[in-house]
């Protein structure tokens, strides 16, 4: 995962409020953040997003071998910011 897609999501995930990530998909639907999709589905497929790394990101405690907890918050951001958009890995790039 670049570090600037690390930095959007340590903003709009924070701690995964809800309203802030609704801010995150407003933002990429007016095309302002329109990059953030693709470069999340890269991490996604390539696997650079641990446990551990999102609670570095979003502060919301997770274990660093919590995959479910992960696999849930990745799912609901994706959801949110790409509602059209298969979720990564459920589809073949």
């Amino acid at each position: 995962m670049n570090e600037r897609l690390a930095k959007k999501l340590a903003v709009y995930c924070h701690q995964m409020n809800e309203i802030t990530i609704a801010d995150l998909a407003a933002d990429v639907a007016e095309g302002q953040l329109a990059w953030v999709p693709d470069e999340l589905a890269d991490a996604i497929r390539a696997k650079s997003i641990t446990p551990a790394i999102w609670d570095r990101l979003t502060d919301t405690g997770l274990d660093e071998d919590d995959y479910e907890a992960l696999n849930t918050d990745l799912r609901f951001v994706w959801s949110t910011i790409a509602p059209c958009r298969p979720y990564p890995t459920d589809s073949t790039p």
